[in-house]
């Protein structure tokens, strides 16, 4: 472990994932190692690995309170989405999803997870589900400029909805621009 500390700071990914690879070996159960690990994949740009470890950390954090390597709610979903942000680089799209749900379990409060979700949907041709997650982050917020674009945006990509359904997606972006009227990507959108 402290050889892999040495050759990361030293900004030598390769070598610092070798050497903690071999220390995950040695210690299965270490969420530190596991953590090691994944940043190692990650910064090495191993994204498949790197996400597939930050799951497995995740298994193996500790899980009482009073442990020195506890993590808060908010960090745990944090590192929810450090992982599904790996796979969306792997482009494992479908994976993706599963993983901000997690995260959106641990932060159900963080509209910046379920924005992250509902785009990755809408990236995955999910639609009437990204649509559902923003009504559900614009119920939280209803001010929400990004949501307000991304859910006029599912209304405006369905090809198989009817036009009044397509309707719907000029009334977000209109609400969109009544709230910041100088937004240049609302006006592009509308345009």
């Amino acid at each position: 472990q402290h050889l892999g500390y040495q050759v990361a700071a030293a900004n030598h990914w390769d070598e610092a994932q070798s050497h903690w690879q071999t220390a995950v070996e040695l210690d299965s159960a270490s969420f530190r190692l596991a953590y090691n690990l994944a940043l190692a994949y990650e910064r090495s740009g191993s994204y498949l690995s790197a996400g597939q470890i930050w799951r497995e950390a995740l298994r193996r954090r500790p899980r009482r309170a009073d442990h020195p390597d506890a993590l808060s709610d908010d960090q745990v979903a944090r590192l929810w989405q450090r992982a599904a942000e790996c796979y969306r680089k792997a482009g494992e799209f479908e994976e993706v999803g599963r993983i901000y749900q997690q995260a959106i379990k641990w932060a159900p409060e963080n509209l910046d997870l379920r924005l992250a979700l509902a785009e990755s949907l809408i990236s995955n041709g999910r639609l009437l589900a990204a649509r559902n997650e923003l009504e559900r982050l614009l119920e939280r917020s209803p001010n929400h400029i990004p949501a307000l674009l991304r859910l006029g945006e599912t209304y405006f990509r369905d090809e198989d909805s009817p036009w009044y359904i397509k309707a719907q997606a000029k009334k977000c972006w209109e609400k969109a621009l009544g709230i910041e009227p100088k937004n240049q990507q609302v006006r592009q959108m509308l345009a």
